[in-house]
C-alpha cells in the first residue's frame, strides 16, 4: 500500500521514578499543581469577598424571601415568599409569638416554606437573618447591601431583644449569608437540607452543618452527622477549583 513518510511527533517520555532526578521532577510538578490549585481556591475566597463587600449576594441559594436577579446581579424581593417573612417578624415582633406557635400556625395555613419546612428552627433562622434589614454578612463582616430590605431596622432590632429576652437557645443556627452552601447540601440518610449552626464550645465558638431532619425530629428519626463548616466548604471550593 501507500507509505506516508515524514516527521512524527514524540510521545513524552516517563520519568524514571527509580533515578534520583525523576523522583525530583515528579515532586517539582506535583508542587506546580497544587500551588496552581492553591492560587485558583484563593481567587474563588477573594471574588466571594469582593461581592460582599460591594453589597452584592456572593453566591448560593438566596435567602427564602428573595430570588437572585441574573441581570442585576442582585437579591430581589420573591412577591409569593417575602409577604410570608414580614409577617414571621410580625407575628414575632409585634403579636409576640413564640416561634414553634408561628411555625405550627404556618403549616396549618399551609404558607410558603424554606427548603427544610417549617419548623421552629426555621422561624429562628429568619428572626436572625440581617439579610432582611437590607445587609450582607460575610464570615464576620457586615456590608451594606444592594438590595430592598423586607423588614425595618426598629422591628428587627425588638425582634433581637425579644430573643435575647426568652434566651432562646435555637438561635445558634447560623445566618444563611455565614454558610454557602446552607440547604444546598442533602443529607444522604434521609434526603432533608444541611443547615448552618453555630454554636460555643470549649474552644470558642465553632461553625457546623447538620441535617435539618435531625434537629427538627432528633436522633432516632435520622442521625446524619455533623459537618464542620471550613472542612466542608473548603473541599466544595476545591472541587470547583478543580
Amino acid at each position: 500500500g501507500d507509505c506516508v513518510t515524514g516527521a512524527t511527533t514524540a510521545l513524552p517520555r516517563p520519568f524514571d521514578t527509580r533515578a534520583a532526578a525523576g523522583r525530583l521532577m515528579l515532586q517539582l510538578l506535583a508542587v506546580v499543581a497544587e500551588f496552581e490549585h492553591a492560587t485558583i481556591v484563593d481567587r474563588i475566597s477573594a471574588g466571594i469577598e469582593r461581592r460582599a463587600k460591594e453589597g452584592r449576594w456572593f453566591g448560593g441559594r438566596p435567602p427564602f424571601g428573595y430570588t437572585f436577579s441574573s441581570e442585576e446581579r442582585v437579591l430581589v424581593p420573591d412577591p409569593v415568599k417575602a409577604p410570608v417573612v414580614q409577617r414571621v417578624f410580625d407575628l414575632y415582633a409585634g403579636k409576640r409569638l413564640g416561634t414553634r406557635t408561628i411555625a405550627q400556625q404556618l403549616r396549618d395555613e399551609g404558607a410558603p416554606a424554606p427548603s427544610a419546612g417549617w419548623g421552629h428552627p426555621g422561624v429562628h433562622w429568619i428572626i436572625n437573618n440581617p439579610t432582611y434589614v437590607g445587609t450582607i454578612r460575610w464570615r464576620d463582616k457586615v456590608f451594606d447591601g444592594l438590595h430592598d430590605p423586607l423588614v425595618d431596622e426598629f422591628t428587627f432590632a425588638k425582634a433581637q431583644a425579644i430573643m435575647r429576652e426568652r434566651g432562646d437557645h435555637a438561635k445558634r443556627r447560623g445566618n444563611a449569608s455565614d454558610f454557602l452552601l446552607s440547604g444546598l447540601l442533602r443529607c444522604g440518610r434521609c434526603g432533608k437540607a444541611y443547615i448552618g449552626m453555630s454554636a460555643n464550645g470549649n474552644g470558642g465558638r465553632y461553625h457546623y452543618y447538620a441535617c435539618s431532619g435531625r434537629q427538627k425530629y432528633g436522633p432516632n428519626a435520622c442521625d446524619g452527622e455533623r459537618l464542620p463548616r471550613e472542612k466542608i466548604e473548603h473541599a466544595v471550593i476545591h472541587q470547583l477549583a478543580s
